[in-house]
């Protein structure tokens, strides 16, 4: 509630300040270079195309709203091949995509459909078998064609963009995306980006490698970021948040390519970290992620809560060749990674629940492959043996995505990861330990009530340091077996056989297990822990001795 009266408040400070704005219709394509200023109010009359050697510049605090429509009627902004958008506005003044009848910029969440989206098509790599497609939620006959060679190809600049209502239907289950990429190369920027309320998928690629920072997906009709035909970026601090009254559907949809095209290079490989996905509750039927085809990418340091379903993997027979297969084949090949991440009241709370492997079905809803027991074993035995883990206390929801400050939250790790991620020291798209507000606060619609804060890095409490400093002492402890399920036998440099305590932490820093000895060896008992990654501390009476890490199966 809170959220609705400041948004109120907020909106009635934006009408004022643009009282004295001229109303534009734009009815013509740009083909020459154009800016359009904050005190205009620019209304697009159908599909706008910023055409092949064009820039469109949008100035902070500029509102573009789309006329009401559906299927021949509908607006959208598409910016063709060869063509820009520089848009890029401020967190003090977003620029703000909405529909005409949005006019005190305070229509709520369930408005959806209401005008189409925002399209932006590239020349760079994509897995469909050509460059002459037409991208989804635009007749064929308007050209709005995508796809090359440019790996790192600019379509501009999309800096603090806030895009609302859009989805309209072109025909029946043919809406329009939030923000669709086509092809988008790298050269583009894309950085503190909202969608909200739209009545199709959230951000959708279409290929291409473009990388993005500080995105926010709310109360979306369908996927909240959907993948299509070998996208191959990186997206760090990315937000969802599906409708209370369980609309929506995958946090994330994503496939490797085209029907057509389904095994094509460039393969699906990008990689996501420091994520927040968190549905409409633990019954509303949705699900966390759907991985299909040949899809190969990377989930690392994230946190996913309150949905129904876990994390599918898709499984195929490989072919003849031995080239060929689904997405767990990615898996199995170590290109499919989901590292580090922890969950809340997702898929019952077990491993079993949380990572599952499928098979597609025929056309009479019937699988088409037996799936092995020992396939499906192995991927749910991977969940501990990746670092990720359960818990169902951690605090987050819609109205608070920040989790309580707990080692769960921390021990984010960037190993091997692209410096293009910043390394900050916890899970999710939010540090839990800013006092003063987020990254997604003041000038979006789905955190106007927050304070905002530029820093998305930072030091948390010194009980980190110290558990950091810790737990690299691993040289000293040997456990054996790793992974155990019933004993495990823990072995340690104790010379002077003094006596020493052994602790068995969760990721929350609670001691679960204790023991207790005067050698340097000591059994312990897990069948009483649950499923997940432990630490275990060797201290005496004056310091921790060595530190080593327990998994249980």
């Amino acid at each position: 509630m809170k959220k609705k009266i400041t948004l109120f408040v907020l909106s009635l400070m934006m009408t004022a300040a643009f009282t004295t704005a001229a109303d534009v219709d734009v009815v013509d394509n740009i083909s020459s270079d154009v800016t359009w200023t904050s005190d205009n109010v620019y209304y697009l009359d159908g599909f706008i195309f910023v055409e092949d050697g064009a820039t469109l510049t949008i100035e902070p605090g500029t509102i573009i709203k789309g006329y009401l429509g559906t299927g021949e009627s509908a607006s959208a902004l598409i910016i063709k091949r060869g063509g820009k958008i520089m848009a890029e506005g401020t967190a003090e003044a977003p620029i703000i995509f909405t529909a005409s009848d949005d006019d005190n910029l305070d229509q709520g969440t369930d408005v959806k459909g209401s005008w189409g989206g925002l399209i932006i098509l590239g020349k760079g790599t994509h897995n469909n078998l050509t460059n002459d497609n037409g991208i989804e939620g635009v007749p064929e006959e308007a050209g709005a064609l995508y796809g090359g060679d440019l790996e790192d190809d600019n379509s501009g600049v999309l800096k603090y963009v806030s895009i609302r209502h859009g989805g309209s239907e072109l025909a029946p289950d043919e809406e329009i995306n939030g923000l669709t990429l086509g092809a988008v190369g790298s050269g583009t920027t894309i950085d503190f980006v909202e969608i909200m309320g739209n009545d199709d998928d959230g951000i959708e690629w279409f290929g291409g490698s473009v990388n993005i920072k500080h995105a926010i997906v709310s109360d979306c009709a369908d996927d909240s970021y959907d993948i299509d035909e070998g996208f191959h970026g990186m997206v760090q601090f990315a937000y969802t948040e599906q409708s209370a009254d369980g609309t929506g559907d995958n946090f994330g949809e994503h496939d490797g390519g085209p029907s057509s095209n389904r095994w094509g290079t460039p393969n699906a490989t990008p990689v996501f970290s420091n994520v927040t996905y968190i549905g409409s509750g633990p019954d509303a039927g949705n699900r966390a992620l759907t991985l299909r085809e040949y899809w190969g990418g990377e989930y690392h340091n994230s946190v996913f809560a309150e949905q129904q379903k876990g994390i599918r993997v898709e499984y195929v027979e490989d072919f003849a060749d031995g080239a060929m297969g689904g997405s767990f084949t990615q898996w199995n090949k170590g290109a499919l990674k989901i590292e580090n991440n922890v969950f809340q009241n997702v898929a019952g709370g077990t491993a079993d629940g949380i990572f599952s492997v499928y098979s597609p079905e025929d056309e009479l809803a019937q699988p088409i492959y037996t799936i092995p027991q020992d396939s499906a074993d192995a991927f749910v035995a991977y969940f501990a043996e990746a670092g990720n883990s359960v818990n169902d206390a951690m605090g987050v929801s819609q109205s608070n995505p920040v989790p309580a400050d707990s080692l769960d939250v921390k021990g984010a790790s960037f190993e091997g990861l692209d410096s293009f991620f910043d390394e900050v020291i916890f899970k999710g798209a939010f540090n839990p330990c800013l006092t003063d507000g987020h990254w997604a606060g003041s000038w979006s619609f789905t955190f106007a009530d927050d304070t905002y804060d530029a820093s998305i890095a930072g030091t948390c409490y010194d009980a980190q340091v110290d558990f950091v400093a810790v737990n690299s002492q691993k040289t000293n402890v040997k456990v054996f077996p790793n992974p155990a399920t019933e004993f495990a036998t823990v072995t340690f440099d104790n010379a002077s056989q003094e006596a020493v305590n052994i602790n068995v932490y969760n990721l929350s820093g609670q001691v679960v297990l204790s023991a207790s000895t005067m050698y340097t060896e000591v059994n312990l008992d897990v069948t009483e822990l649950r499923a997940g990654m432990y630490t275990i501390s060797v201290s005496n009476s004056q310091e921790v001795l060595s530190t080593g890490q327990l998994i249980v199966k």
